[in-house]
């Protein structure tokens, strides 16, 4: 064989062995990119992996929402931060990512957190399939690990653009934190998968969001930042304003399909996803695609879903179980005769077409067995969930057709008004007290004082008493079956009033890394809130707090020295919360 031959031979044997060798995994690592179709895999968990600094690990999950701007009326603003991590998902390690909590008020956890994942390097990016953002919700109101797997893939069968969906197995620094819900982001990427195109403008609505006038500003502006006045929004709500103008339902099929609204409506009602846009004005994302000029709802947060509701909406007093109609563009198109025809006659066709109670039931059965021995001790009784699940399966069908068997249904009470905070005082107080253990009596101390002042008005108190403990309230969402998340650190102020002798309790919480026998940072931004009478009062007895405290010693030893001093704003509920 000829030198040059044999050298071009030796040459191409020793490009092959490098290019396999570039290929293997390192370090035990896998390099093979993950394909969308694996990210999104109905049939395992995914191994998600993820190593974070635990000084940042303990900021990220302590971090909370402020109750009284994010029920404001303006635009809902998160304040998660992001911190540096690596993440491995499937074995492949994903370096230099940044990852941030994530969620509203009933899904948060301080334990457990849901999670957002960027991913910027493009190595790390390769390995996803490209996807530079993953979503991770902590089921946490989705006891049975379901119901968000089976919603999702609901809305994408009955045609209706929605996120894919998986189940993951979730640990961070060694430390299982349970089964998660892998949702597809909805980002410029799903925009171009699903509706061909981004250049549209998105909006996020959160809970209460809606086509009210005063409440367009809640909607979240996701792309297209320039678009900060929401002009098309407002137009839809001078149009949904006036519903008996004579042009009322051409104006919305100009903006809406209104088949695919009547289905997404139908679907949210069928699933009982009573937290969603038509039964809470919550949890979804609207896309105006420019290829049609028409507005698009994308379901979000679908973790409470194929259970026994909470229902908003009624008619004639009594709850209505198969139509959901708190979102103002749901109630007016039930005014409608001929509306709630195509409504129900959608109804029927679900229950025909999507509603297969044999492959949901299966689809429960495989997401309890994936779930299983890797669930976190929070996640309480997934047996017990799963089957609750089952049951709601299986009984929907016939509590649809006995609502509908005389006839579609009207919905003959309006939404209330979409509540908001608005300042109704100050509030400022010192203390001096003892740590008490969970489950122990309060420890009172008479070295406290406080000033409250409501609209304009000075409280006058008999006696105030304060103490420090674990907080006795119970977490906003509750922990639906699993064990309660670790209560807060808190300190109450208790009061009589002088003019009704009415018990007037203040309580503040405290991140637990705010709060220890170490010294104390010398201001701390607190939030809590006031309540007028016994118990836990969720509405228009209880103020919000949003301030600053002072720590000159906070113990969390049984008997030790809590001393400081407090001061900030209250805020109460105006309007109706709920139905």
């Amino acid at each position: 064989m000829p030198s040059r031959i044999r050298c071009s031979v030796s040459a191409l044997i020793a490009i092959c062995f490098l290019i396999r060798i570039a290929t293997l995994p390192l370090n035990g690592q896998e390099t093979t990119p993950l394909t969308a179709e694996q990210l999104f895999s109905a049939d395992e968990l995914l191994d998600i992996r993820i190593t974070i600094a635990e000084k940042d690990w303990k900021k990220l999950s302590g971090q909370t929402l402020d109750f009284v701007s994010a029920f404001s009326k303006g635009s809902f603003s998160r304040v998660y931060t992001f911190f540096p991590a690596d993440l491995e998902l499937n074995g492949r390690r994903l370096p230099h990512v940044d990852i941030r909590k994530k969620g509203f008020f009933g899904s948060t956890d301080t334990e457990r957190p849901s999670l957002k994942v960027r991913i910027e390097h493009p190595d790390s990016n390769r390995l996803v399939a490209a996807y530079d953002r993953l979503t991770f919700n902590n089921n946490k109101q989705d006891r049975s690990c379901a119901s968000q797997f089976i919603a999702y893939r609901l809305f994408r069968e009955a045609g209706l653009p929605a996120p894919r969906s998986s189940m993951a197995k979730v640990t961070v620094n060694g430390k299982l934190l349970g089964v998660y819900t892998h949702v597809e982001s909805i980002d410029e990427r799903y925009l171009r998968r699903q509706f061909g195109n981004d250049t549209g403008d998105l909006y996020e609505g959160v809970f209460p969001t809606d086509f009210i006038h005063d409440r367009v500003d809640r909607f979240n502006i996701k792309t297209n930042n320039k678009n900060t006045d929401r002009g098309d929004l407002r137009r839809l709500a001078e149009i949904l304003d006036k519903p008996d103008a004579p042009e009322f339902l051409t104006e919305l099929e100009k903006r809406f399909d209104l088949d695919e609204f009547i289905r997404y409506w139908a679907l949210e009602s069928l699933i009982a996803f009573w937290d969603g846009y038509a039964s809470n004005q919550n949890n979804y994302y609207l896309y105006k695609n420019p290829k049609d000029g028409k507005f698009h709802f994308i379901p979000w947060g679908a973790d409470v879903t194929l259970a026994p509701p909470v229902f908003f909406s009624r008619r004639d007093g009594m709850p209505a179980k198969s139509v959901f109609a708190k979102g103002i563009l749901a109630y007016r198109l039930n005014q409608i005769p001929a509306m709630r025809d195509r409504y129900q006659a959608t109804m029927l066709k679900l229950l025909e077409t999507v509603w297969n109670e044999e492959k949901l039931i299966a689809d429960v059965d495989r997401i309890e067995t994936l779930a299983k021995g890797q669930l976190h001790e929070a996640q309480g009784n997934i047996e017990e969930a799963a089957e609750a699940t089952r049951k709601y399966i299986r009984e929907r069908r016939q509590e649809i057709m006995d609502e509908i068997k005389d006839g579609p249904v009207h919905i003959t009470t309006p939404p209330a008004k979409p509540f908001y905070m608005r300042e109704a005082g100050q509030a400022s107080a010192t203390f001096s007290t003892d740590w008490t253990a969970s489950g122990d009596q309060p420890a009172e101390s008479e070295q406290a004082t406080v000033d409250i002042v409501l609209n304009g008005e000075k409280v006058k108190f008999k006696k105030v008493v304060a103490t420090a403990g674990p907080s006795r309230f119970p977490a906003f969402g509750g922990n639906r079956g699993g064990r309660p998340q670790v209560p807060p650190p808190t300190i109450a102020l208790v009061g009589e009033r002088e003019s009704d002798q009415k018990k007037i309790t203040l309580t503040v919480f405290f991140a637990a890394d705010q709060f220890g026998s170490t010294e104390p940072a010398d201001s701390i931004n607190v939030q809590g809130m006031m309540v007028e009478g016994e118990g836990f009062m969720f509405g228009a007895a209880m103020k919000s707090f949003i301030g600053k405290a002072e720590l000159k010693s906070a113990s969390q030893e049984k008997g030790g020295k809590v001393v400081g001093s407090l001061q900030g704003r209250l805020f109460e509920m105006r309007n109706g919360f709920g139905g």
